[in-house]
């Protein structure tokens, strides 16, 4: 997708410059100034119509050109503001080390908090979903996992486990004391606030 971006305005100017040099003396009979055809000049139109070599598919094309100049600049206007728009926000390159990547903490604490609504509710259950959902809420908005230097990705990790915890819990959330298990919940989303304000605060440092 990033190197289309960049390509992009290369493949405009390459279509531009074929109809210039194909397309416009098929249509006018003649080569004209790149200022005349990017001006769509109505001068040079009403003249060539006062000669009377204008025939109607030739008047189709003169006006087909100039809905595809307006098109066309449309399309390199964006395309340019997509490339400044990537040049000012390169696209970050993941650590070989991350075991976390995007937003997939928050994939497997919303899929927890899932299964957690689909059991009986109690007391203990109501304020694990509620710390749960929380914690899914934090993770929507701190999505960009993966990144960073080794101190960050340690702490990532730590993460890593922690949410695999969470996801045990959830699953097996029946086995055994359903109030221990839920407190066990609680206690897990603890740690792992604990954990992403650190993380946020290493890449703050950074």
């Amino acid at each position: 997708m990033g190197k289309l971006i960049f390509a992009m305005p290369i493949l405009l100017v390459l279509v531009a410059i074929g109809v210039y040099y194909i397309l416009i003396p098929q249509i006018y009979g003649e080569t004209i100034s790149v200022i005349d055809w990017l001006l769509a000049d109505s001068t040079k139109i009403m003249s060539m119509l006062r000669v009377g070599n204008l025939n109607l598919p030739k008047l189709r094309g003169i006006f087909a050109l100039e809905i595809f100049w307006w098109i066309w600049s449309a399309l390199f206007v964006t395309s340019l503001f997509f490339v400044g728009k990537r040049l000012q926000n390169p696209e970050k390159k993941f650590s070989d080390n991350a075991v976390l990547i995007k937003n997939e903490p928050y994939v497997i604490v919303q899929t927890s908090l899932d299964i957690l609504r689909q059991y009986p509710t109690t007391d203990k259950l109501e304020e694990a979903i509620n710390s749960v959902k929380k914690l899914a809420e934090r993770l929507e908005i701190e999505s960009d996992f993966g990144h960073g230097d080794s101190n960050i990705i340690d702490c990532e990790k730590n993460i890593a486990t922690l949410l695999n915890s969470l996801s045990t819990f959830a699953k097996n959330f029946r086995i055994g004391d359903s109030a221990e298990n839920a407190e066990k919940i609680v206690e897990v989303v603890k740690n792992l606030n604990s954990l992403l304000s650190l993380r946020s605060n290493l890449e703050k440092r950074r």
